[in-house]
């Protein structure tokens, strides 16, 4: 372990180093001792599940397993920029580009599509959990409260998230999918052009009303009408009237971007199982493909198909007249509809993975701040096992905090004053022969930290 990242309720983050490459990752290690064996089982195969989310504008997760004393660890690649909110703190009020805060947005926006097109919903965007690497590459993480649904259409049900960024219907404690997540990201572009979240007040309740009545200051005009007209859309009260993640994508100023962070490759890969028809030069096919079943009938509709796509490449190719960043995007559209219809395996849907993922057994390998202490005093760590193995962990660990709070130098061991803020952890002997050990240990921990 190098050092802690951040802690919270249920858990701590961690920048370790790994043994075998040296390479640097990062452990989020969730205590799930009071959960219930199913829920817990439904907590790492969720962990599972996320783990293959492979993007470049994801945190890549390296691993996922529970320790034998009932910790949940999540290892995923370490993002070396820093996190968003850090560096939009760090503008000082000085407003972004409209140039960096679309080339941000839009890698968000790539994230949460291959998100969303896995049937999941993230449930906690925010700044804070968007990454950044020194190259400038955006990296969305933290699926630490992340639900994948069962259907496109269900709604989940849980009050979760971070207070700014929640949606109306969060609020309102109504069933909410995929369009939560989009009011989220209009918070998050909001903050990306004012600093700071379009909605602000002094107490939650305060706040509740504000984004249910979905009122907020004006985003500044120095930003073009097509960015402001997005964030008004974003951030719709009506979860129906917000558009869709591949709407978004769709918007001029987004689609322009798309290829300056994903490769060729990727593209392809990325939107194999999405059709997008723009400039009317595509049409959708009458009939849905399903290349699960051979049917004759099909497969000569989708050569037509085929066949259509490549006359309109090769009139575009020998088109003057198209401005050539229309005709770059035309042609963009024609090989991810190439790519739909030559692929004869469909993309399958990440959810019904869930039955068949195995959870793996407990392992020993979790870190421990009080372990990793004593690793770094050799007396202390002999002395503490001592303790330990003669008087239980539970035990030392409460008497250390008694001593300590009682006791500022060893002259001041009064075993009188000591004995009835001790008697329920050992008997008077124990005290004689424990406490000077015990207050030992005490001062070589203060001596190495």
């Amino acid at each position: 372990m190098i050092k802690v990242l951040g802690e919270g309720s249920f858990g701590k983050c961690y920048l370790v180093e790994c043994a075998s490459d040296k390479s640097r990752c990062v452990i989020k290690q969730i205590d799930i001792k009071y959960l219930s064996a199913q829920e817990k089982d439904e907590t790492i195969r969720e962990a599972l599940i996320l783990q293959n989310l492979r993007h470049p504008n994801i945190i890549s997760f390296r691993d996922a397993y529970t320790t034998k004393k009932q910790k949940l660890c999540i290892v995923m690649d370490f993002a070396d920029g820093g996190d968003l909110q850090t560096k939009l703190k760090e503008r000082n009020g000085r407003p972004l580009s409209e140039d960096q805060v679309i080339d941000w947005f839009a890698q968000i926006c790539l994230a949460m599509k291959h998100v969303h097109d896995r049937k999941i919903l993230h449930r906690d965007l925010k700044s804070q959990n968007i990454f950044l690497t020194k190259t400038g590459r955006v990296k969305l993480g933290d699926f630490g409260i992340a639900k994948v649904l069962n259907a496109t259409m269900d709604n989940a049900k849980t009050m979760v998230g971070t207070p700014y960024y929640l949606s109306p219907e969060i609020i309102e404690n109504r069933p909410y999918s995929f369009k939560s997540d989009i009011w989220s990201l209009g918070v998050l572009l909001y903050e990306l052009c004012c600093l700071k979240p379009p909605f602000d007040a002094s107490s939650l309740h305060f706040l509740a009303l504000k984004i249910v009545k979905g009122k907020y200051p004006p985003v500044p005009k120095q930003y073009s009408q097509p960015l402001r007209s997005l964030i008004d859309r974003l951030l719709k009260v009506d979860p129906d009237q917000r558009p869709k993640i591949h709407q978004i994508l769709k918007e001029p100023i987004i689609r322009q971007r798309i290829r300056n962070f994903l490769s060729s490759a990727e593209r392809n890969q990325e939107f194999s199982h999405t059709i997008l028809h723009n400039f009317n030069l595509i049409q959708p096919l009458s009939l849905p493909i399903d290349t699960s079943i051979p049917n004759p009938e099909e497969d000569q509709i989708k050569q037509e198909f085929l066949r259509s796509i490549k006359q309109i490449k090769m009139e575009l190719k020998n088109n003057e007249v198209i401005d050539q960043d229309a005709k770059e995007e035309a042609l963009m559209i024609c090989e991810l509809n190439e790519v739909v219809y030559s692929n004869n395996e469909e993309a399958t849907d990440i959810s019904t993975k869930a039955s068949m993922v195995e959870v793996p057994p407990d392992r020993d390998d979790e870190i421990d701040d009080e372990e990793r202490k004593e690793s770094e005093s050799g007396k202390a760590k002999l002395v503490k096992m001592y303790l330990e193995k003669s008087l239980g962990r539970e035990v030392v660990s409460e008497a250390i905090h008694i001593i300590n709070s009682s006791v500022s130098s060893e002259e001041d061991l009064d075993f009188e004053v000591l004995y009835p803020r001790l008697e329920h952890l050992m008997n008077r002997d124990e005290q004689t022969e424990f406490v000077p050990i015990i207050y030992s240990l005490i001062e070589l921990e203060r001596t190495d930290y």
